[in-house]
């Protein structure tokens, strides 16, 4: 389930990707949150659900044009971001308000900490076709 706001079914897309090799483990940087930002904004936008049935959809749509190292850099951001909640409901709540995630994971019943894991492997099962 997506939270709507009115507006059209397009969007532009610039795909950039920091350099994050060697983070710590510890905590999100703000390279990591500007990463996340930008793909939930760009791909989990109001209208995503104009570009793609299913939020599975949506990361293969960014795997189409990502390489293996940016698949892992967001996977790995995904991660560090979610280790930062205990409470699942202020993870949701984040992923909206802190980057932009215009999907729901409670409104199709999942959790959005288990919900962000499966986006991050996802990430990781494939290279893209610019690997």
């Amino acid at each position: 389930m997506a939270v709507h706001v009115s507006g059209s079914c397009s969007w532009a897309v610039a795909g950039v990707v920091s350099e994050l090799d060697g983070v710590s483990d510890t905590m999100i940087t703000e390279e990591q949150r500007a990463l996340l930002r930008q793909f939930f904004g760009a791909y989990f936008h109001q209208d995503w659900e104009c570009d793609a049935s299913d939020t599975k959809s949506v990361v293969s749509e960014y795997m189409k044009t990502a390489t293996a190292r940016e698949n892992r850099l967001l996977a790995e951001a995904a991660l560090q971001y979610s280790a930062e909640f205990n409470n699942d409901g202020d993870l949701e709540e984040s992923l909206f308000t802190d980057l932009g995630c215009y999907y729901l994971p409670s409104g199709d019943g999942l959790s959005a900490k288990p919900w962000l894991q499966d986006v991050a492997n996802q990430l990781l099962q494939g290279p893209g076709p610019y690997a």
